[in-house]
């Protein structure tokens, strides 16, 4: 191979990598985390809450504009699984039912809302009603951005 050869290789892995690093650069970065919580009368919101944290790791900013919570009311058999993915075209193990948050849920701010590079989003859920909808269950928190996609966050940490 000569000089020309050797040039054309290596200006096409380096623009490959740039670009891949561009992609990797743009995409969304949401991280939650949940954590029980107890507010004494003197900070706001008080009582016991599941406290939850979004926060955006990414560079770009992300617009949230819907919560709700995803309660697990059961699991697919394996059978059940193959049927459905043959006829819907869609892998599914498990089954979640929406359900909307409770009235006295504070968010930190109102949404829909922005959320800059470095910042993050605070709901406060009544741990008490979470207690009541999820009723032994386990439940999730869903985040739906401007562009109707979805961020589930890990299992809520509901108290006993």
């Amino acid at each position: 191979m000569d000089a020309a050869a050797w040039t054309a290789i290596y200006g096409a892995v380096l623009s490959t990598a740039l670009a891949v690093h561009q992609i990797a650069k743009s995409m969304r970065r949401l991280r939650v985390t949940s954590c029980p919580a107890y507010n004494s009368g003197s900070f706001r919101p008080s009582g016991i809450f599941i406290r939850v944290t979004i926060a955006n790791h990414g560079s770009n900013a992300v617009y949230v504009r819907n919560l709700f919570l995803n309660v697990h009311v059961g699991d697919y058999s394996i059978r059940q699984t193959l049927v459905n993915f043959g006829r819907y075209r869609r892998w599914r193990r498990h089954s979640w039912v929406p359900h909307t948050l409770p009235d006295n849920t504070v968010i930190a701010p109102q949404l829909p809302t922005e959320i800059a590079p470095g910042r993050s989003l605070i709901v406060w859920l009544p741990a008490t009603e979470i207690k009541t909808i999820a009723q032994g269950r386990r439940v999730r928190l869903r985040i739906q951005d401007e562009m109707d996609r979805t961020l589930r966050s890990p299992d809520l940490a509901v108290m006993p």
